[in-house]
């Protein structure tokens, strides 16, 4: 019982840390609209829209690991199979923010 009140809890604060976030993500990219790509890749190279870009990045992974763990664990028959398609679930979000994260690191100038 407490480990699941507990990943509620996670999933929660996640979803509002991540709402900011969001917001911020969808300003970046609506007055990015007619910018080309250098503009773009200079605007997210500056440190502070780099670092929460990644910050964004960690989140959205970890409140979606945390909701597709809740959804297999709901609807997937079986501890094997629903074992399997959360290692799978997990590899492939870990595989895809890890790339993001370093293609906006090498963007950033320090």
């Amino acid at each position: 019982m407490k480990s699941a009140s507990r990943h509620w809890w996670l999933q929660r604060v996640s979803a509002v840390v991540l709402i900011p976030l969001i917001g911020w993500i969808a300003i970046f990219v609506l007055s990015r609209m007619s910018a080309d790509y250098e503009e773009a890749r200079v605007w997210l190279g500056q440190p502070l829209n780099g670092g929460l870009m990644i910050v964004s990045l960690f989140v959205l992974y970890w409140h979606a690991r945390l909701g597709l763990q809740v959804v297999a664990e709901d609807y997937v028959s079986g501890p094997v199979r629903r074992r399997r398609l959360l290692l799978g679930v997990n590899g492939i979000l870990l595989v895809w923010i890890v790339s993001a994260a370093v293609a906006v690191w090498a963007l950033m100038r320090f």
